[in-house]
């Protein structure tokens, strides 16, 4: 059974993390009530133009359960085509991706007990051979609000220089479009060396991405800063934090749980599907090669 709630219901979404409360940063959403046999979740959806995204990440929902949703949306807003949802765990045809996500402890002494003894001493090492060479180590925070230009400046030389990627975008739009609320960053006395952006509305955090100055390497600035902001996200009383997917080193260490989840499209009927496939394949394999083509022209 799917039924559609007063937005009120939205403080019983679970898990309660920024990509499931669209509540949070936009108004073209609604709530609903999705229940199959002993399943019962309260989950928020997005309209778009022509989909819904579905707000289910990390949630244990049946394939079965999912065709309902997306059923009920299909038969109550006939502009949508399709549904999309990213990180579910569920069965079916869909992609398969790795997501990571760490149970954060009481303190933060434990949380760095959970590295290996060489690892904290050469860590340090390499803290003091940075103040040492450089200058000292400092941390500053900021809100979005109060975010220095120099942040995200800095943010798209260094992703330039070691995605080999051009500009992302301002400050203001970046940190919108990923509903970024805190920014950590790392100075080596006057320089600063790394950062990282998390988003911190609900009980749950997420890393949203970092990036640090690649000619600093030698001291670790990444592993010094995400150390940091761990460890601050327990003193700010997280219990728990999601790192996305992504197949990195660091997202594997402090004892992170590693599991698979299902990123998936159901489309309203099999024309549906075949279009989705089709601007899916443009945009996949033609598009950039004209955009390149253009340019080199």
């Amino acid at each position: 059974m799917i039924k559609e709630l007063e937005k009120n219901y939205v403080s019983e979404v679970e898990p309660d993390f920024i990509y499931n409360r669209f509540d949070l940063f936009c108004d073209n959403y609604i709530v609903l009530q999705a229940e199959r046999g002993e399943e019962r979740h309260i989950i928020e959806a997005r309209i778009f133009n022509n989909y819904a995204e579905l707000g289910i990440w990390k949630m244990n929902i049946s394939n079965e359960l999912l065709k309902e949703i997306s059923n009920f949306i299909f038969h109550n807003y006939s502009n949508i085509e399709y549904t999309k949802f990213f990180f579910c765990q569920t069965k079916g045809k869909f992609k398969e991706r790795k997501h990571f996500y760490i149970d954060l402890p009481d303190s933060a002494e434990s949380f760095l007990q959970r590295r290996s003894s060489k690892s904290r001493h050469r860590l340090n090492k390499q803290r003091h051979q940075a103040e040492r060479e450089i200058g000292v180590i400092t941390y500053k925070e900021f809100k979005t609000d109060n975010c220095p230009e120099e942040i995200i400046i800095n943010y798209n030389i260094w992703k330039a220089r070691s995605h080999h990627i051009g500009k992302i975008e301002d400050a203001d739009s970046y940190f919108k479009r990923f509903h970024v609320s805190d920014i950590y960053a790392l100075y080596l006395g006057d320089n600063i060396a790394a950062m990282m952006f998390s988003c911190e509305q609900c009980s749950i955090a997420y890393l949203e991405n970092f990036s640090f100055d690649i000619q600093y390497s030698r001291y670790s600035p990444g592993q010094q800063i995400y150390e940091y902001v761990m460890t601050r996200l327990i003193e700010k009383n997280f219990k728990k934090v999601f790192l996305a997917g992504g197949d990195y080193d660091y997202k594997r260490k402090y004892g992170s749980i590693e599991e698979n989840l299902y990123d998936g499209v159901i489309c309203r009927n099999a024309y549906y599907r075949l279009k989705y496939n089709l601007i899916t394949y443009y945009y996949k394999h033609i598009y950039w090669k004209i955009i390149k083509i253009k340019n080199i022209g």
